[in-house]
């Protein structure tokens, strides 16, 4: 295991350093590593520094990326930072779940939990910051009671998102460790089985929005069906109430890696300026496009996302009409209308402008937030 540096200033030649100097080679492994790095800083020798940033960069795994990552910080090794912040996006319910979670510092704790992407785990993320807080008091030598199990992760603790618990997991995991007052539970607990909003400074104070979204425009309830031809292009509008990446697009239409030309996204801003970036890092799936760098979107903008098809395709496609109303995420209208679809989830509202016999299931996640602390 990688051991964390506890900011020592090492006052001596170590002897790694004099076999580096004199051999231009040293051996590595978790326990020397870091303490050759921050010698080979301080003394100015970038043929160190990139040794140790290799093997650094070689080891990264679940057991050891929240150390690598904050000395990849500390020493200003950009690369290196990117590389494990990839690697925690990617691997992020094992890294959590993991004891080398424990050694994030606060700042990088906050930023994690604010935009993390785990749909449906928000349990997680509560009992991984609970944890850190434990370990944060021993480091700090205080008593682990509940006020200071709040206290310590500052702003992190209101990255939390009680409204999206399930009143199980609020009752079995969350009221047990004392760290919301009486008043705070009185007011989550409707919040959570009544989706009533609760007053303006617990809704400040944990902003329940949904960390990702998957938004389904299906139209259900078959009443008849028909064959008809697609356009060459076809395309959705998007707009968001809060800043969000689009991730993916599931449509009616199958074998679409051999049938898509390109995929654009067109923003239309306020001064009449129009944007169009082509997407080519994607992945296909039959009848779903997962984009590899999701495209960013702001609130106050409307997107165009269009896929360019290569001819004139046929296919066959159910159509419904529910005349008792529609379900979440449902709407249900003739299947040639253009319609704009408001879906709102937990606070977010996204208007959908799209052709409903087409796109299918939206994939969104949240990307950044504004932290408010009481």
């Amino acid at each position: 295991m990688i051991l964390p540096l506890c900011g020592k200033v090492y006052n001596f030649i170590h002897p790694f350093l004099c076999r580096f100097i004199y051999t231009n080679t040293t051996e590595l492994d978790g326990e020397t590593v870091l303490k050759c790095l921050n010698a080979g800083k301080k003394y100015c020798i970038q043929g160190l520094q990139v040794l140790c940033t290799q093997f650094l960069d070689r080891s990264v795994s679940v057991e050891n990326v929240c150390t690598i990552y904050e000395q990849a910080r500390f020493f200003q090794i950009g690369d290196l930072v990117s590389k494990c912040k990839r690697f925690i996006q990617e691997n992020e319910l094992a890294v959590i779940k993991g004891n080398d979670f424990r050694n994030f510092h606060r700042d990088s704790l906050t930023d994690f939990l604010a935009i993390g992407k785990l749909p449906n785990n928000e349990i997680d993320y509560f009992e991984a910051a609970h944890r850190w807080s434990e370990e944060e008091c021993k480091r700090k030598s205080l008593d682990a009671s509940p006020e200071n199990r709040r206290e310590v992760p500052g702003p992190a603790f209101h990255e939390i998102k009680f409204g999206l618990f399930t009143p199980e997991e609020f009752a079995k995991k969350v009221k047990p460790t004392g760290l919301l007052t009486t008043d705070e539970q009185t007011e989550i607990y409707p919040w959570i089985i009544l989706k009533k909003q609760p007053r303006s400074e617990i809704l400040k104070a944990f902003s329940s929005i949904p960390r990702s979204i998957e938004c389904n425009t299906a139209v259900k309830d078959t009443c008849f069906k028909e064959s008809r031809s697609l356009n060459d292009t076809f395309y959705i509008s998007l707009s968001v109430s809060y800043p969000m990446a689009l991730t993916k697009l599931e449509t009616s239409i199958s074998g679409l890696e051999a049938r898509t030309k390109s995929v654009s996204v067109t923003e239309e801003k306020e001064s009449q300026e129009v944007t169009t970036t082509t997407i080519s890092d994607m992945q296909y799936n039959d009848n779903t496009i997962t984009l590899n760098n999701s495209a960013e979107l702001k609130p106050g903008v409307t997107y165009t996302i269009s896929i360019d098809l290569k001819g004139e395709q046929y296919y066959d496609q159910y159509y419904g009409y529910n005349p008792y109303g529609s379900e979440a995420f449902q709407h249900y209208v003739p299947h040639n209308d253009e319609v704009s679809v408001p879906i709102v989830f937990g606070g977010l509202i996204v208007s959908v402008g799209e052709k409903l016999d087409v796109v299918q299931r939206i994939g969104l996640n949240r990307t950044t937030h504004k932290i408010s602390a009481t």
